[in-house]
Protein backbone atom coordinates (compact mmCIF):
# COMPACT_ATOMS: atom_id res chain seq x y z
CA UNK A 1 0.00 0.00 0.00
CA UNK A 2 0.87 3.51 -0.07
CA UNK A 3 0.49 6.03 2.52
CA UNK A 4 -2.29 4.32 4.82
CA UNK A 5 -4.43 6.65 6.47
CA UNK A 6 -4.42 9.47 4.63
CA UNK A 7 -6.27 10.39 1.40
CA UNK A 8 -4.14 10.06 -1.45
CA UNK A 9 -4.48 12.23 -4.87
CA UNK A 10 -3.99 9.61 -7.66
CA UNK A 11 -2.53 12.42 -9.63
CA UNK A 12 0.75 12.43 -7.74
CA UNK A 13 1.32 8.28 -7.90
CA UNK A 14 4.05 8.05 -10.24
CA UNK A 15 3.02 6.11 -13.59
CA UNK A 16 3.45 2.34 -13.54
CA UNK A 17 2.77 2.61 -9.94
CA UNK A 18 1.42 -0.99 -8.45
CA UNK A 19 -0.56 -0.44 -5.06
CA UNK A 20 -1.31 -3.52 -3.13
CA UNK A 21 -3.69 -4.91 -0.64
CA UNK A 22 -6.32 -7.48 0.94
CA UNK A 23 -8.90 -5.71 -0.48
CA UNK A 24 -9.62 -2.87 -3.54
CA UNK A 25 -12.99 -1.34 -3.70
CA UNK A 26 -13.95 0.53 -6.52
CA UNK A 27 -15.98 3.41 -6.02
CA UNK A 28 -16.48 6.01 -2.38
CA UNK A 29 -20.15 6.32 -2.44
CA UNK A 30 -22.66 4.97 0.34
CA UNK A 31 -21.67 1.53 -0.76
CA UNK A 32 -17.50 1.93 -0.51
CA UNK A 33 -17.53 4.35 2.28
CA UNK A 34 -19.73 1.82 4.02
CA UNK A 35 -17.76 -1.34 3.49
CA UNK A 36 -14.24 0.62 4.00
CA UNK A 37 -15.62 1.52 8.01
CA UNK A 38 -17.24 -1.57 8.12
CA UNK A 39 -13.42 -2.99 7.78
CA UNK A 40 -11.61 -1.06 10.04
CA UNK A 41 -11.01 -3.44 12.39
CA UNK A 42 -10.83 -6.43 10.11
CA UNK A 43 -6.75 -6.19 10.09
CA UNK A 44 -6.96 -5.71 6.28
CA UNK A 45 -5.40 -3.28 4.04
CA UNK A 46 -7.63 -1.69 1.96
CA UNK A 47 -7.45 0.48 -0.94
CA UNK A 48 -10.65 2.72 -2.45
CA UNK A 49 -10.32 3.98 -5.79
CA UNK A 50 -12.45 7.43 -6.61
CA UNK A 51 -13.18 9.04 -9.49
CA UNK A 52 -12.98 12.39 -7.70
CA UNK A 53 -11.68 14.60 -5.42
CA UNK A 54 -12.68 15.94 -2.11
CA UNK A 55 -14.76 18.64 -3.63
CA UNK A 56 -16.66 19.04 -6.90
CA UNK A 57 -14.87 19.53 -10.55
CA UNK A 58 -16.41 19.97 -13.43
CA UNK A 59 -14.34 18.19 -15.39
CA UNK A 60 -13.90 15.47 -13.42
CA UNK A 61 -17.86 15.61 -13.96
CA UNK A 62 -17.56 14.95 -17.54
CA UNK A 63 -16.13 11.63 -16.81
CA UNK A 64 -19.71 10.88 -16.44
CA UNK A 65 -21.44 12.11 -19.62
CA UNK A 66 -23.03 9.23 -22.29
CA UNK A 67 -25.99 8.75 -24.48
CA UNK A 68 -29.60 7.66 -22.91
CA UNK A 69 -31.08 5.90 -24.99
CA UNK A 70 -34.96 4.33 -24.78
CA UNK A 71 -36.21 5.55 -22.41
CA UNK A 72 -36.22 9.60 -21.63
CA UNK A 73 -33.57 10.12 -19.08
CA UNK A 74 -32.03 13.24 -17.07
CA UNK A 75 -28.22 13.58 -18.35
CA UNK A 76 -25.99 11.09 -16.76
CA UNK A 77 -23.93 13.78 -15.57
CA UNK A 78 -26.23 15.63 -13.91
CA UNK A 79 -27.89 12.16 -11.76
CA UNK A 80 -24.12 11.04 -10.60
CA UNK A 81 -21.41 13.22 -8.66
CA UNK A 82 -17.84 12.05 -8.76
CA UNK A 83 -16.68 13.61 -5.49
CA UNK A 84 -15.39 11.89 -2.05
CA UNK A 85 -18.72 10.24 -1.19
CA UNK A 86 -20.86 9.58 -4.30
CA UNK A 87 -23.92 10.73 -5.25
CA UNK A 88 -25.00 11.17 -1.45
CA UNK A 89 -23.67 14.82 -2.23
CA UNK A 90 -27.00 15.36 -3.66
CA UNK A 91 -28.88 12.89 -2.49
CA UNK A 92 -32.34 13.91 -0.78
CA UNK A 93 -32.38 11.50 1.92
CA UNK A 94 -35.39 9.41 1.38
CA UNK A 95 -34.63 5.97 3.16
CA UNK A 96 -36.78 2.99 2.78
CA UNK A 97 -35.53 -0.81 3.30
CA UNK A 98 -35.56 -3.45 0.38
CA UNK A 99 -38.99 -5.67 1.01
CA UNK A 100 -39.29 -9.72 0.42
CA UNK A 101 -41.03 -8.82 -3.17
CA UNK A 102 -37.88 -7.15 -4.06
CA UNK A 103 -35.75 -10.26 -3.71
CA UNK A 104 -38.09 -13.01 -4.35
CA UNK A 105 -38.78 -14.51 -7.94
CA UNK A 106 -42.42 -14.12 -9.06
CA UNK A 107 -44.13 -16.36 -11.38
CA UNK A 108 -44.28 -14.94 -14.75
CA UNK A 109 -41.85 -12.26 -14.70
CA UNK A 110 -38.51 -13.51 -15.99
CA UNK A 111 -35.11 -13.30 -14.83
CA UNK A 112 -36.27 -12.16 -10.95
CA UNK A 113 -35.03 -13.66 -7.65
CA UNK A 114 -31.89 -12.57 -6.49
CA UNK A 115 -29.44 -15.85 -4.65
CA UNK A 116 -30.38 -14.32 -0.87
CA UNK A 117 -33.50 -12.93 0.28
CA UNK A 118 -34.56 -10.83 2.88
CA UNK A 119 -33.25 -12.49 5.76
CA UNK A 120 -29.74 -12.58 4.77
CA UNK A 121 -30.17 -8.44 4.35
CA UNK A 122 -32.26 -7.79 8.14
CA UNK A 123 -28.97 -8.34 10.57
CA UNK A 124 -27.38 -5.30 8.64
CA UNK A 125 -30.50 -2.64 8.91
CA UNK A 126 -29.32 -1.30 12.17
CA UNK A 127 -25.98 -0.57 11.00
CA UNK A 128 -27.23 1.04 7.48
CA UNK A 129 -29.80 2.99 9.67
CA UNK A 130 -26.96 4.63 12.01
CA UNK A 131 -24.73 5.61 8.44
CA UNK A 132 -27.61 7.31 6.69
CA UNK A 133 -28.22 8.59 10.41
CA UNK A 134 -31.93 8.12 10.84
CA UNK A 135 -33.97 7.11 13.37
CA UNK A 136 -34.96 3.28 14.69
CA UNK A 137 -35.07 1.02 12.14
CA UNK A 138 -38.80 0.56 12.25
CA UNK A 139 -40.83 1.53 8.89
CA UNK A 140 -44.11 0.05 9.17
CA UNK A 141 -46.73 2.12 9.95
CA UNK A 142 -48.23 0.35 12.96
CA UNK A 143 -44.89 0.58 14.84
CA UNK A 144 -44.91 4.25 14.57
CA UNK A 145 -48.87 5.11 15.03
CA UNK A 146 -48.46 3.48 18.41
CA UNK A 147 -45.48 5.12 19.50
CA UNK A 148 -46.94 8.67 18.88
CA UNK A 149 -50.41 8.18 18.28
CA UNK A 150 -51.57 8.44 15.28
CA UNK A 151 -54.78 7.44 13.22
CA UNK A 152 -54.92 4.40 11.24
CA UNK A 153 -54.23 5.24 7.55
CA UNK A 154 -57.34 5.96 5.72
CA UNK A 155 -56.24 4.38 2.22
CA UNK A 156 -54.49 0.96 4.34
CA UNK A 157 -56.63 -2.46 3.59
CA UNK A 158 -56.55 -5.27 2.33
CA UNK A 159 -55.20 -4.65 -1.28
CA UNK A 160 -53.19 -1.72 -0.29
CA UNK A 161 -50.30 -1.40 2.37
CA UNK A 162 -49.17 1.74 4.31
CA UNK A 163 -45.24 2.07 4.44
CA UNK A 164 -43.35 4.78 6.33
CA UNK A 165 -40.37 6.22 4.46
CA UNK A 166 -37.73 8.16 6.81
CA UNK A 167 -35.45 11.39 6.12
CA UNK A 168 -31.87 11.02 6.55
CA UNK A 169 -30.15 14.96 7.21
CA UNK A 170 -29.43 13.83 4.55
CA UNK A 171 -26.06 12.23 5.25
CA UNK A 172 -23.24 13.56 2.90
CA UNK A 173 -21.24 10.30 3.33
CA UNK A 174 -17.86 12.15 2.35
CA UNK A 175 -17.76 15.12 4.79
CA UNK A 176 -19.67 13.20 7.20
CA UNK A 177 -16.62 10.26 7.05
CA UNK A 178 -13.68 11.73 5.50
CA UNK A 179 -12.00 12.11 9.29
CA UNK A 180 -12.77 8.92 10.44
CA UNK A 181 -11.01 7.39 7.06
CA UNK A 182 -8.26 9.34 7.81
CA UNK A 183 -7.98 7.56 11.02
CA UNK A 184 -8.24 4.14 9.91
CA UNK A 185 -4.41 3.14 9.23
CA UNK A 186 -5.09 0.34 6.81
CA UNK A 187 -7.32 1.88 4.60
CA UNK A 188 -6.28 4.12 1.82
CA UNK A 189 -8.58 6.46 -0.16
CA UNK A 190 -7.17 7.42 -3.42
CA UNK A 191 -9.04 10.34 -5.25
CA UNK A 192 -8.90 11.17 -8.60
CA UNK A 193 -8.51 7.69 -9.79
CA UNK A 194 -10.74 6.30 -12.40
CA UNK A 195 -10.58 2.45 -12.86
CA UNK A 196 -11.24 1.67 -16.50
CA UNK A 197 -10.26 -2.22 -16.82
CA UNK A 198 -10.57 -5.00 -14.68
CA UNK A 199 -7.80 -6.87 -15.61
CA UNK A 200 -8.46 -11.25 -15.22
CA UNK A 201 -6.42 -14.11 -16.63
CA UNK A 202 -7.06 -15.57 -19.91
CA UNK A 203 -10.22 -17.50 -18.79
CA UNK A 204 -11.68 -14.29 -17.12
CA UNK A 205 -12.40 -16.96 -13.65
CA UNK A 206 -9.91 -14.40 -11.52
CA UNK A 207 -9.12 -10.97 -11.19
CA UNK A 208 -5.64 -9.90 -11.26
CA UNK A 209 -5.71 -6.36 -10.56
CA UNK A 210 -7.57 -3.06 -11.60
CA UNK A 211 -5.74 -0.98 -13.99
CA UNK A 212 -6.13 3.32 -13.06
CA UNK A 213 -6.15 6.38 -15.37
CA UNK A 214 -5.94 10.03 -13.59
CA UNK A 215 -6.98 12.62 -15.74
CA UNK A 216 -4.38 14.24 -17.96
CA UNK A 217 -1.57 11.67 -16.79
CA UNK A 218 -0.53 8.62 -16.39
CA UNK A 219 -2.02 5.65 -14.85
CA UNK A 220 -1.15 2.88 -12.55
CA UNK A 221 -2.32 -0.50 -11.42
CA UNK A 222 -4.07 -1.72 -8.09
CA UNK A 223 -3.65 -5.85 -7.25
CA UNK A 224 -5.69 -7.44 -4.41
CA UNK A 225 -6.68 -10.25 -3.08
CA UNK A 226 -10.62 -9.44 -3.65
CA UNK A 227 -11.99 -6.82 -5.51
CA UNK A 228 -15.33 -4.90 -4.79
CA UNK A 229 -16.74 -3.21 -6.96
CA UNK A 230 -19.03 -0.13 -5.11
CA UNK A 231 -19.07 2.81 -8.08
CA UNK A 232 -23.44 2.65 -8.22
CA UNK A 233 -25.79 1.31 -10.74
CA UNK A 234 -24.42 3.23 -13.85
CA UNK A 235 -20.79 3.38 -12.91
CA UNK A 236 -20.03 -0.75 -12.12
CA UNK A 237 -22.33 -1.72 -14.86
CA UNK A 238 -20.03 0.55 -17.59
CA UNK A 239 -16.64 -0.65 -15.84
CA UNK A 240 -18.07 -4.44 -16.43
CA UNK A 241 -18.86 -3.52 -20.19
CA UNK A 242 -15.37 -1.96 -20.92
CA UNK A 243 -13.25 -4.41 -19.91
CA UNK A 244 -13.12 -6.45 -22.70
CA UNK A 245 -9.61 -8.10 -22.77
CA UNK A 246 -10.70 -11.81 -21.87
CA UNK A 247 -14.74 -11.24 -22.76
CA UNK A 248 -15.25 -9.10 -25.66
CA UNK A 249 -18.79 -8.60 -24.78
CA UNK A 250 -17.49 -7.44 -20.84
CA UNK A 251 -16.79 -9.19 -17.95
CA UNK A 252 -20.51 -11.27 -16.43
CA UNK A 253 -22.20 -10.04 -19.94
CA UNK A 254 -22.19 -13.67 -21.35
CA UNK A 255 -25.99 -13.47 -21.74
CA UNK A 256 -26.13 -10.24 -22.75
CA UNK A 257 -27.42 -9.10 -19.10
CA UNK A 258 -25.28 -6.55 -17.28
CA UNK A 259 -26.87 -3.41 -17.28
CA UNK A 260 -30.61 -4.52 -18.55
CA UNK A 261 -32.26 -4.15 -15.36
CA UNK A 262 -31.25 -0.49 -14.25
CA UNK A 263 -34.36 0.88 -12.63
CA UNK A 264 -34.39 4.50 -10.86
Amino acid sequence: MGAAGVLTDGREIPGSSVLTADLCIVGAGAAGIAMALALRSSGLDVVVLESGGEERDRADQTLSEGSVVGHPYTPLEATRVRVLGGTTNHWNGLCHPLEAIDLDARPGIPHTGWPFGLDELQPFLDRATALVEIGPPEFSLAWWSERYGLPPSPIAGPDLDARVFQHSAPTRFGPRYRNELRRDRATEVVLHANAVDIETDDDATHVTGIAVRVRGGAGFRVEARAYALAAGALESTRLLLASRTARPAGLGNDHDLVGRFFQD
